[in-house]
């Protein structure tokens, strides 16, 4: 028998929205939806992870920013929120995103586009993962 062959997991890298290309950025947006369509990541988690990575700026500052406490940013974070749609509109509205409906899981055939490949999707959500963990250890930290 050879060597056993280990399989490769893809690392995680420091996710810095501002230093993305064009392309990497509508990648990120891409598995960020996936995700969220797959229940793989809470909408909390996506605020989370673009107000840490993109805008790099703590709770209290997004807040301001939002007109929002910090408090409902926290909660809204950490999944305890049921926020309105309003509310969520707000609240991504700086990173140009919107609400909008997406089919349950298995419903319909997954969109995927041509450069958006399953290894390069399997690195974005260790990526995203990565980041959820780290930023989520920082209680408001950017």
């Amino acid at each position: 028998m050879g060597p056993a062959r280990m399989s490769r997991r893809p690392q995680p890298r420091s996710l810095d929205i501002r230093k993305l290309t064009t392309d990497e950025r509508a990648e990120l947006l891409t598995a960020l939806h996936r995700m969220v369509a797959r229940e793989e990541l809470k909408l909390g988690e996506v605020l989370r992870v673009l107000r840490a990575a993109h805008l790099r700026i703590d709770r209290d500052r997004f807040a301001r920013m939002v007109r929002l406490s910090p408090r409902a940013i926290a909660e809204l974070e950490s999944g305890r929120a049921n926020p309105t749609l309003q509310t969520l509109e707000q609240v991504f509205r700086p990173f140009g995103l919107r609400i909008g409906l997406v089919p349950a899981p298995g419903t319909l055939p997954a969109e995927q586009p041509p450069d958006l490949t399953g290894d390069r999707y399997a690195q974005l959500c260790v990526e995203i993962r990565a980041a959820v963990q780290r930023h989520s250890r920082r209680s408001g930290g950017a």
